[in-house]
């Protein structure tokens, strides 16, 4: 039996590089082609087992999508918002199906931004209503202007015209340290701790009682890899909506872990204070992605096998912290 091609973009960043070392790991015998923006990280990809490392960017259209072409697996943790880079990798997929008997597989990363509110800091009604990803409803209720939505649609799609076997997940705020080659922290906790040093004071947007689900990249990538082992079995699912999974685990509100993030910053004598403050988000537009509420279940993920067994938001909160300051 011939061994099966990947396609991974996203190799230097926080979810893909932590993916592409569990992916190798667990089937080593995939044969793996990253694409990445930069020369000086070519070396690092090729120390995890990549078999073959391209240099190139999400515009280079016309070559992601032959090389979407000629592969059976694609994996995207790069951009959750890329729609021409989503529609050049189906197209090459539309292509291949033309040619071969063989389905090929996405797995997608989206977010849960995709069910999040405007509230701007406040628990409010719109943050009460838990997204389920075992109810097929939930997900096919989400409206298109949300962030992440139409490329979610458009995979969808494609999964329904039988151009692929896609499968989405959507990751809730990840906290821990990676595992990749190259990026190694996350977005959200570092942008809040950031905006905090250049405030000189820890700042939360409004009350600060909105709330947000998160999740450990470790369990993170195990879900990962059991929905890639899931692909890759042929499972027929009962729709393509049956394909979409939250990464969702523990929920937290934003104003005490940026309140927890002022006071490790005082510790290590960054701040003046360990108190912090509220800001608006005209103010402070940099903190919009832990402004508003996202809350959602992981239903499907755990009937599927998946068994978070990592520590809390707040129990690493300064592993985070220092990782992002170094």
């Amino acid at each position: 039996m011939s061994s099966k091609t990947l396609f991974f973009l996203g190799a230097t960043g926080y979810i893909g590089g932590s993916l592409l070392k569990g992916i190798i790991n667990i089937h080593p015998h995939i044969l793996v082609t990253a694409l990445v923006r930069k020369e000086k990280d070519i070396q690092s990809v090729k120390a995890f087992g990549v078999s073959n490392v391209i240099i190139g960017s999400h515009q280079d259209l016309e070559k992601i999508q032959q090389l979407a072409a000629r592969s059976d697996i694609v994996v995207n943790a790069a951009d959750a918002d890329d729609l021409p880079l989503t529609k050049a990798i189906l197209e090459g997929f539309k292509s291949q199906s033309k040619t071969s008997s063989n389905k090929p597989i996405l797995i997608h990363t989206s977010g849960t931004g995709v069910v999040s509110d405007d509230a701007e800091g406040e628990f409010a009604p719109s943050g009460q209503k838990i997204w389920n990803d075992n109810i097929e409803d939930d997900i096919r209720s989400i409206p298109p202007e949300q962030p992440h939505r139409l490329v979610d649609l458009e995979i969808f799609r494609a999964d329904e015209r039988q151009h692929c076997s896609a499968y989405i997940i959507a990751p809730s705020t990840i906290y821990g340290i990676g595992s990749g080659p190259v990026n190694k922290i996350s977005q959200q906790i570092p942008g809040a701790v950031r905006v905090a040093i250049e405030h000189k004071q820890a700042v939360y947007i409004g009350k600060g009682t909105n709330k947000w689900n998160n999740v450990h990249i470790n369990d993170l990538i195990e879900l990962y890899l059991l929905v890639f082992s899931r692909a890759l079995s042929g499972t027929k699912e009962s729709s393509s909506y049956a394909k979409f999974y939250f990464g969702s685990v523990y929920e937290h509100v934003w104003g005490d872990i940026i309140r927890q993030i002022g006071q490790i910053l005082y510790e290590k004598g960054i701040l003046p204070s360990a108190e912090a403050k509220s800001v608006t988000l005209k103010q402070e537009p940099n903190l919009r992605s832990v402004a508003s509420n996202s809350r959602s279940t992981s239903d499907r993920a755990f009937a599927l096998g998946w068994k978070p067994k990592s520590k809390s938001i707040e129990e690493t909160l300064e592993e985070d912290v220092t990782a992002t300051l170094a």
